[in-house]
């Protein structure tokens, strides 16, 4: 009889471990706020088996052998790919409440990637800019700072603030598409003798410049070591709330390239009616204010919405000006025989010296 009891309570635990509801999900490092991750668990009693991917190639090899995930995070770059290969589900926009929420000029963006604002709900997005120690930069050129690419791309200018350290970010298309960009082209217009003298002046550049990373360009900002770095708006950002050094994002006049990280559910996926959940949780205005205030990342979400135009009152920064929105665009996909000439000349950035010109 002793025996019954611990059988019952065996069968119980099987019974609870059986019934227990998991979502898997996988997105980029340190993007969503801990605590809404936490609330999502407690407040449906799902249980999220959190995964990170590095990299979109990470994501894509796992998609590829086959993973199962119910919400990923792709970039806006992955996705003509995975609907072309029929690796993400449509969704059903009955199932998502709060996707009228959503700013209606990203998902436009995302319709013209293969239709993919029928796959994918833009989650947070960001833009290649400038980081700068204001001070620092315009003792360095003895005069005001102008936003615009002009302060890397000019010689003149790049020469007088390589003494108080240039950084660049390693984001190969992106550079040379914002070099177009400040000389009036377009990269996906140009060819390989073109693309080889823009990489021709961005060796020069590298020679002149201390950093070339995606993460410690904007440390060394922080620590005084940079008084410029190319870098995206949410490493940007977070550096300038965490550093004692004055430091400021701009998007340059001329125009800048944004990304988009939007969510998907895989075609695979096991539990789509949890990953609807799990997005419409993240698309509401209170979780998509703390997620952006723990990424430093732009929300998705309508900025005339009262919960972002609070948000916009204590933390400007996270919501770009009207204007400035207009200048951004999406970075040009080259063709395979410019992406070609395009890696191999940033190939040669890379190998590089650090701190080759001092």
């Amino acid at each position: 009889m002793k025996a019954l009891p611990l059988l019952l309570s065996l069968a119980l635990t099987t019974c609870a471990a059986q019934a227990e509801e998991v979502l898997r999900v996988s997105n980029w490092p340190d993007y969503i706020a801990p605590a809404v991750l936490a609330d999502f668990q407690r407040e449906t009693g799902v249980r999220v088996d959190y995964h990170e991917h590095a990299s979109a190639d990470e994501l894509d090899a796992a998609l590829r052998r086959g993973e199962r995930y119910d919400v990923v995070v792709p970039s806006h770059f992955q996705l003509a790919a995975l609907i072309r290969e029929q690796r993400l589900a449509p969704l059903d926009p009955q199932q998502l409440p709060q996707l009228a929420g959503v700013d209606p000029d990203l998902q436009a963006m995302l319709s013209a990637i293969q239709a993919a604002n029928r796959y994918v709900v833009p989650y947070q997005w960001g833009v290649l800019g400038l980081a700068l120690n204001r001070a620092q930069a315009e003792a360095a050129l003895g005069g005001p700072a102008a936003p615009s690419w002009g302060l890397l791309f000019d010689a003149q200018q790049s020469a007088r603030l390589a003494g108080c350290g240039i950084g660049l970010q390693d984001a190969p298309e992106e550079t040379f598409s914002v070099l177009f960009t400040y000389q009036g082209r377009s990269l996906a217009r140009s060819g390989p003798r073109r693309v080889g003298r823009a990489g021709e002046q961005l060796l020069e550049l590298r020679r002149q410049a201390r950093v070339l990373d995606n993460t410690r360009h904007t440390r060394a900002l922080q620590a005084g070591e940079l008084c410029l770095t190319s870098a995206w708006s949410g490493q940007a950002l977070a550096a300038a709330a965490q550093s004692a050094q004055p430091l400021q994002f701009v998007i340059p006049a001329e125009g800048a390239p944004l990304t988009i990280e939007s969510l998907a559910i895989p075609s695979n996926a096991a539990r789509p009616d949890l990953a609807y959940r799990f997005i419409d949780y993240l698309l509401r205005p209170d979780n998509a204010v703390r997620n952006s205030q723990a990424t430093w990342f732009y929300s998705s979400l309508k900025p005339t919405l009262p919960e972002l135009q609070a948000l916009a009152k204590q933390q400007p920064q996270l919501l770009p000006e009207p204007a400035l929105r207009s200048h951004l665009y999406f970075a040009e996909s080259p063709s395979p025989k410019l992406k070609a000439e395009l890696d191999r000349r940033w190939q040669a950035l890379r190998q590089v010296p650090t701190g080759a010109s001092q």
